[in-house]
């Protein structure tokens, strides 16, 4: 399977881009995930972290990014060191059971 942009998402009809780390709704959008995250990597961007939660998901094989500015190819070659996530579908469920009762 493959991921295209998934540094966007729509959140309550607006568009977040994941990769503005400095977003308003990041740092809420990271107390949701961060804890279902090993602790030493609840620092990282909000962009990494997205990045390394669809990579490690079982069944998508490759996950496209933009490369219009290199920050962004940055966060996938940092992410591309890193290991697999063990459970990344916990870090899914989170998201979606805090985004639908929001």
């Amino acid at each position: 399977m493959l991921v295209n942009r998934p540094l966007n998402a729509i959140i309550g009809g607006r568009l977040l881009r994941l990769a503005a780390s400095a977003g308003r709704n990041a740092g809420a959008i990271a107390e949701i995930i961060d804890p279902a995250l090993p602790a030493a990597r609840r620092s990282e961007p909000l962009s990494r972290k997205a990045i390394w939660v669809l990579a490690s998901t079982p069944g998508v094989g490759n996950v496209l990014v933009g490369m219009r500015r290199p920050d962004y190819v940055d966060d996938a070659m940092a992410v591309e060191a890193w290991e697999p996530l063990a459970d990344p579908l916990a870090v899914l469920r989170r998201t979606r059971d805090a985004l639908a009762a929001s």
